[in-house]
């Protein structure tokens, strides 16, 4: 390649590389001006002409453009300058303080753009490492403590404080300190843990809005929020049952177990919903996220989609995302969420112990073979599940009185009012499948299974 053909592909190289930063910074200049500041290289170090700031700030927002544009070299360049730090007093504090208001700001964005505390470690920690999910957290709960109490939805203060614990179990230093340290201390080394904290402020600069489930902090409570929660001694007890039907060999044990589970479920659902029907107290429906990760998401967010339908709830999958949205009355969503945990588990288990699966060639069909399996096992459960709901609200019927029947239908369509205001454009999918040996296994696991007990609810029936 001729020296002029080499010039104009590295013109063309640079002019796309310009494009792809307007695109990604909303249109701000890329031009830095040469002013007094600090430099990311030095006299004789490869890397070009030497980069002037006028602020940290600004060195901060360079170095995450950079990273988004997958700029290598530039952003190795800046990684460098901001672990160094100025030259001035203060050491790396100036640093510090500019990251952290970057992170910040950020938060401050996601916050009135649909985001919760639990969906920001998720996410980091889902895009990139577990330090950026711990990062994350610490600085959830830091941002968390500015806000007084009586503003804050007592929804988002159960996860900044489930967050908290997180923190507590993993050792990570304790979040709220009066300093910046915290935002650069996530790697082995001061360069390292401040790439880990631009890389953060970078994703956090290009998050998605999500459908606003509740209040942000500062706003105080939503008017209709829920004020109806499972009781905390029937939760322990369906966890409890719960457990010892994971961990159990046997299967009928397993599945007396469930069937007391389900059944305590469904009787404190019907029991709620009549004594408010009777005060004639309404609430509306909210929603929560819960995770739904790879392998076999697509199966997974079936499954949890058949638990939620079956429990007067709806769940719509965001697979971008790596979690599902379920829409309910905050009773049921407590119990859709343990039902289906327990559930992923079992069937996990059940996948697991069928090994592996090749074709007669010798290639491997273990993926196809549980994607099936899953897919399959969801659907049978669903079916089961689906009847034992039914079942389920004929007792209760029968026990408060006909009178609960409309009750029963209003709830269910204000469900699907509320799925579809936060969903408008949403689609329907349905989960691939094929392998007919994971299908008929899945099939027959969730008949062994027994997981919703819908013969003691007939048996209870008369």
């Amino acid at each position: 390649m001729g020296t002029n053909n080499r010039e104009r592909r590295r013109q063309k190289q640079r002019a796309a590389r310009e494009e792809a930063r307007r695109r990604h910074t909303g249109g701000r200049s890329t031009d830095r001006p040469p002013v007094a500041g600090d430099r990311a290289t030095r006299p004789g170090e490869p890397g070009g002409e030497p980069r002037y700031f006028r602020t940290p700030g600004e060195a901060v927002t360079a170095a995450a453009d950079a990273y988004w544009c997958r700029e290598d070299d530039v952003f190795d360049e800046l990684i460098g300058l901001l672990a160094l730090g100025p030259g001035t007093p203060g050491g790396h504090e100036p640093i510090d303080r500019a990251l952290a208001e970057a992170v910040s700001d950020r938060l401050a964005w996601a916050w009135e753009h649909g985001w919760q505390p639990v969906d920001i470690p998720r996410e980091l920690g889902r895009k990139c490492s577990a330090a950026h999910r711990t990062l994350g957290a610490v600085a959830v709960v830091v941002e968390g403590r500015r806000y007084a109490p009586a503003l804050v939805d007592p929804r988002w203060s159960d996860q900044l404080l489930a967050l908290e614990d997180e923190l507590g179990r993993t050792g990570a230093p304790a979040a709220g300190r009066r300093d910046h340290a915290w935002v650069a201390e996530r790697g082995p080394t001061r360069r390292e843990a401040v790439a880990v904290a631009v890389t953060t402020i970078s994703l956090l600069r290009h998050l998605p809005e999500l459908p606003m489930l509740c209040p942000p902090p500062g706003k105080g409570s939503w008017r209709g929020r829920p004020s109806h929660k499972a009781d905390e001694a029937l939760l322990r007890k369906v966890r409890a049952l719960l457990a010892k039907a994971e961990s159990t060999a046997f299967e009928e044990e397993a599945e007396a177990l469930t069937a007391k589970a389900q059944d305590l479920m469904s009787r404190h659902a019907i029991d709620l919903i009549a004594v408010m029907s009777e005060d004639r107290r309404t609430e509306e429906p909210t929603g929560i996220r819960i995770s739904v990760d790879d392998p076999y998401a697509q199966a997974k967010a079936s499954l949890l989609a058949r638990v939620a339908d079956a429990n007067r709830c709806r769940s719509v999958w965001s697979s971008d995302l790596g979690f599902s949205t379920v829409v309910g009355h905050v009773d049921d969503l407590e119990l859709v969420e343990i039902l289906y945990t327990s559930l992923l588990v079992q069937a996990t288990a059940a996948m697991t112990s069928l090994g592996s699966r090749r074709d007669a060639t010798g290639r491997s069909r273990t993926r196809s073979f549980r994607q099936s399996f899953l897919v399959a096992y969801a659907s049978r459960i669903g079916e089961r599940l689906d009847d034992a709901a039914r079942a389920a609200e004929t007792v209760g019927v029968g026990e408060h009185g006909t009178s609960l029947v409309p009750v029963l239908a209003d709830r269910r369509e204000a469900v699907d009012r509320a799925r579809d205001a936060l969903f408008p454009g949403m689609t329907r999918f349905n989960p691939r499948t094929g392998n007919m040996a994971g299908w008929v296994a899945g099939t027959a696991a969730a008949d062994l299974a027994a997981l919703w007990g819908a013969d003691e609810v007939a048996d209870r029936t008369g």
